[in-house]
């Protein structure tokens, strides 16, 4: 006795378009947590000359569900300021001003991301 399956196709096409909003909301989220991270860092950044605090950034790589954000500093000493834990700073600034940030906002960042994902699934309902 044969079964036919009735749906398959339509099935199929809601997965693809909860995919792909999913997708797009998974990079918004990504972004945002990226200036969430970079906002928290701001205010740790040593100032001398400010180029430094000025040249942060939020970068987001790559399409959908592959997609990655990044945090940079792009001032050419960025890296030597944030690793040189013997140089002395004004308070509140500090070396590993984006290191250190990141567990302030860890869960916000969290909570961004864990609701862009549950929205996509209440999506296939």
């Amino acid at each position: 006795m044969p079964i036919e399956v009735k749906g398959v196709e339509a099935v199929l096409q809601a997965f693809g378009k909860a995919r792909k909003e999913t997708g797009k909301r998974i990079e918004d989220s990504l972004r945002q947590c990226g200036e969430i991270l970079l906002t928290a860092s701001l205010p740790l950044v040593p100032v001398q000359t400010g180029k430094l605090k000025g040249s942060g950034r939020v970068e987001v790589r790559g399409r959908g569900l592959a997609a990655t954000a990044s945090v940079i500093y792009e001032a050419p000493y960025a890296i030597f300021v944030h690793e040189n834990l013997e140089a002395r700073h004004a308070p509140p600034t500090q070396a590993r001003f984006l290191a250190d940030a990141i567990p302030k906002v860890r869960g916000t960042m969290t909570a961004l991301l864990k609701r862009s994902l549950t929205a996509g699934v209440r999506d296939l309902k």
